[in-house]
């Protein structure tokens, strides 16, 4: 019978640990860097699809740049705040928080706008600079369940501070990310 010493069998098991723990290492960082991988992958797809939506929203503009010329003479000489809602084929006209009838030109102009960029809502107020600008929600993309981005058309005669993306004198497009 051969005798086996309890030492040798503690380093074979002590071997076999410390490679069990080497291959569960290895496991940990590929998993990492593969998130990481898919995370800045995810990031880049992102971008990807508001720059293609702001070049689609610019477009539209550029080609529609008379509406939005009528949109700013009917509004933005305004001293009030006024807010536009678009919701089930309807068109809401709230002045000063109080609810206004839309008088049939003004109606028209903001079925064409709707028609051409299909807003939720355009909003007239005065920025924490005391700027008055006019906002042109566009609504929110999902890209997934837990990304979301918001896009804005921004109009304002001063500098809006922050926003930086002028496309047309006067003219910003402003995005929100949540995550």
């Amino acid at each position: 019978m051969i005798m086996v010493k309890n030492d040798d069998i503690y380093f074979k098991n002590l071997i076999y640990l410390i490679y069990i723990l080497v291959i569960l290492i290895i496991i940990y960082v590929v998993s990492i860097l593969g998130y990481k991988a898919y995370s800045a992958w995810k990031l880049n797809d992102m971008r990807n699809m508001w720059k293609e939506s702001r070049e689609r929203i610019i477009e539209t503009f550029l080609a529609n740049k008379d509406i939005f010329d009528d949109l700013i003479k009917k509004m933005y000489s305004s001293q009030q705040d006024i807010i536009i809602e678009f919701s089930n084929g309807n068109i809401q006209l709230y002045v000063n928080g109080k609810e206004e009838k839309l008088d049939n030109e003004f109606y028209s102009l903001l079925n064409k706008l709707y028609s051409i960029i299909n807003c939720e809502s355009i909003t007239l107020r005065k920025d924490s600079s005391g700027n008055k600008v006019l906002e042109i929600y566009l609504g929110s993309k999902n890209y997934d369940k837990k990304n979301v981005f918001e896009e804005y058309i921004l109009y304002c005669k001063d500098k809006i501070e922050g926003i930086t993306d002028e496309f047309s004198p006067g003219w910003y497009y402003k995005v929100s990310w949540y995550t």
